[in-house]
């Protein structure tokens, strides 16, 4: 529990330091009415961004499913990772 001598040094930083704290009050108003702004702008950016990113998410993780359990093989990877046009960031291995 909290004494009198703590709630008076509690107060007395309050006191001394009010500047500071109504600049990070104020600091804090701005930054969030900016990203308010921002967000309302582009939301609809953020929304198809992640909806492509999931749905290529899935498609990733279900090639590496097939591949792993051995459905497709290395020739099938291989065409599906040039089919979608992601042959130069996503390396086959060889090792099928």
């Amino acid at each position: 529990m909290l004494n009198q001598g703590d709630v008076a040094n509690l107060i007395s930083d309050i006191m001394n330091n009010y500047q500071y704290l109504l600049a990070a009050l104020g600091f804090a108003i701005v930054v969030s009415f900016i990203f308010m702004f921002l967000l309302r702008c582009l939301a609809g950016c953020i929304v198809w961004v992640s909806l492509f990113g999931i749905i290529l998410f899935f498609i990733g993780i279900g090639l590496l499913f097939l591949y792993t359990a051995g459905k497709i093989g290395n020739d099938h990877a291989k065409t599906v990772v040039t089919t979608l046009g992601v042959g130069n960031s996503i390396a086959v291995s060889e090792n099928n």
